[in-house]
């Protein structure tokens, strides 16, 4: 549970490629399960009044008054909110194995060239070796 909630300590590649697919996996499914609560298909076809929702052009409209997607949007919005909260936990703690501050976890949001540093930077590069200021190194002690 450290690994997922906590924003102290640090956690090297290994730890953040673990954390970083399971907030994926943890938003897929609850976002998943929002759409299996909710098939698209009701939704999309039939409005709040049981009317249904096709447009005179053949295409469907979605209506967003619609109570029958109140769940969907609760289950996606924990998701979503839930995933993030750990992959910024993670993104954190494996900065603060490379020395960083966790307020790096900003670039982050930059599209495109964020997804790119944090890629590079968090996946495939070496730590820093041995006790830093953010604690001790999450490969063990340093044998001479």
């Amino acid at each position: 549970m450290n690994l997922l909630f906590s924003y102290t300590g640090r956690i090297g590649r290994g730890g953040w490629w673990l954390g970083y697919v399971l907030s994926m996996i943890i938003i897929a499914a609850i976002v998943g399960l929002g759409a299996y609560l909710v098939p698209w298909s009701e939704v999309m076809l039939r409005g709040p009044d049981g009317a249904p929702l096709m447009t005179a052009d053949g295409s469907y409209r979605l209506d967003p008054s619609n109570a029958k997607l109140i769940p969907m949007w609760i289950a996606s919005a924990i998701g979503l909110l839930l995933g993030i909260w750990i992959s910024f936990a993670v993104h954190t703690k494996r900065l603060h194995d490379r020395g960083f501050s966790g307020w790096w976890v900003l670039l982050a949001l930059i599209p495109f060239f964020g997804a790119i540093w944090m890629l590079i930077t968090m996946g495939f590069f070496e730590g820093q070796q041995g006790p830093n200021q953010y604690g001790a190194d999450p490969r063990g002690p340093i044998k001479a």
